[in-house]
């Protein structure tokens, strides 16, 4: 059998009439989990099917959330030109910004979110 990219399998689910937001028990849907492996086709495929972009999980954290913290730029870069919002908290009260900044997230990744001056 021939490999297959996972946008695919996703397109392929989502044709099919999976629920784009659904999720599982700690409220993480495809997009955030997408959003924190980096993953920028799943993330297209998602959002071109209607997933919410700032649809956050049982703790708060949305995909902007999760992408920034792992220091995906790309995927950043894709959730905001999307809509995503840059200020949402998570139940901690960290923002997308704040944990780049913070945690794993690079230089780049904070760059691409913070305002221009």
């Amino acid at each position: 059998m021939e490999w297959q990219p996972p946008w695919l399998a996703v397109r392929l689910l989502l044709d099919a009439g999976a629920d784009v937001d659904g999720c599982d028990g700690e409220g993480r849907t495809a997009l955030r989990a997408a959003a924190w492996g980096g993953h920028e086709e799943v993330l297209l495929t998602l959002l071109d099917h209607g997933a919410q972009v700032d649809k956050a999980d049982c703790e708060g954290r949305t995909p902007l959330i999760a992408a920034a913290y792992m220091g995906h730029r790309e995927a950043v870069e894709i959730l905001l030109d999307h809509g995503a919002e840059v200020d949402l908290a998570d139940g901690d009260g960290r923002t997308a910004l704040s944990v780049a900044a913070l945690s794993r997230g690079s230089v780049e990744v904070v760059r691409t979110m913070a305002p221009e001056s």
